[in-house]
């Protein structure tokens, strides 16, 4: 907000940036996962010209992304159980 003030820019465009990145933020876990299914589906269909042979690939590409994810997520709540319960020794 201070920077807005000091660069002349209306509240207009902090309210929508803010807006914005709140449905940015609601929408990204589907885009991170939809995109490379369509992706690898579209880019199947044009090698195979049949999208029955291109769902293989592509649903393969959702479940290796998701599962990824799902590793990821787990080990973030893994490390930082361990921080916490370390930092709760310290105190």
């Amino acid at each position: 907000m201070l920077a807005t003030k000091k660069l002349g820019w209306s509240k207009y465009w902090t309210r929508w940036a803010a807006i914005w990145t709140i449905v940015w933020l609601i929408g990204w876990i589907r885009g991170i996962l939809l995109w490379p299914f369509i992706g690898a589906l579209i880019g199947e269909y044009i090698k195979r010209n049949s999208i029955e042979e291109s769902m293989k690939p592509a649903l393969w590409s959702f479940i290796w992304i998701a599962m990824s994810w799902i590793i990821k997520i787990a080990l973030c709540i893994i490390l930082w159980g361990y921080i916490i319960t370390e930092a709760i020794k310290i105190l």
